[in-house]
């Protein structure tokens, strides 16, 4: 898993019948529910309001039929449906729902959806941080929230719980969270960890060698303690050749 925590919205028209299912998912730890919605508007209001990464969804509604409803979202989230019919696997499949349950299901059928939803949330999440420019961090000195710009970036170095983010004008932004979080949010293709300590940016990169990188940045030594960062700085260089 990607993330500690997977936020999971419900949406029935009778939130009464999932009452049971709900205490099961319950066991998942890692599982934000929220409070089941019962009508369209009141779903479409959940996910302007709340970033859902699991949809529990019943297709039998009396205002739009579950199926329906998703057609409606630019970016639907991953979706596991929950109904007490078994007649729907082209409207399942039409959806690309990642498992169909019963209301009352079978412990492992539930468990096996949830590994396999979770695992279709990391997926999107991470081609969505690899196409992307930028990153938002929360800056300790001034608490407040900064996207940052990937070319900008230069490296990052943790120091007992702080991590300083080092950017090419000779700012620095201070962010309270591990490198292995900060790896997370980063493009795999852009960034590389090369030690316990230091994240670079690739890009960054004027020379290096088997121990060591040197920064565009002031000339800049790092050591290299991580043997898969070796990899990524000659996959980088020899896709730029």
């Amino acid at each position: 898993m990607d993330k500690l925590k997977y936020t999971a919205g419900f949406m029935d028209d009778q939130p009464e019948s999932i009452t049971i299912f709900r205490k099961m998912l319950a066991r998942f730890d890692f599982l934000i529910q929220l409070d089941p919605v019962s009508s369209i508007q009141a779903a479409l209001n959940m996910q302007e309001v709340q970033s859902v990464d699991i949809l529990f969804l019943d297709l039998q509604m009396p205002e739009l039929m579950g199926w329906e409803f998703v057609k409606l979202l630019e970016n639907p989230p991953v979706i596991i449906v929950v109904s007490s019919f078994g007649n729907y696997g082209f409207e399942v499949n039409d959806i690309n729902a990642v498992a169909y349950l019963k209301k009352l299901p079978d412990w492992e059928h539930l468990k096996r959806a949830v590994e396999e939803a979770v695992k279709k949330v990391d997926e999107r999440n991470r081609i969505s941080i690899n196409n992307s420019t930028t990153v938002k961090v929360r800056n300790f000195e001034t608490k407040q929230e900064e996207i940052l710009k990937h070319v900008d970036m230069v490296y990052a170095e943790v120091e007992d719980k702080d991590i300083t983010i080092f950017l090419d004008n000779g700012s620095k932004v201070i962010y309270q969270k591990s490198l292995t979080t900060l790896m997370a949010l980063l493009p795999q293709d852009k960034f590389v960890r090369i030690s316990a300590k230091h994240v670079v940016a690739i890009h960054a990169v004027k020379s290096y060698n088997r121990t060591k990188v040197q920064l565009t940045m002031d000339d800049i030594c790092l050591d290299i303690n991580f043997k898969p960062a070796l990899r990524a700085l000659d996959l980088y260089h020899d896709n730029k050749l």
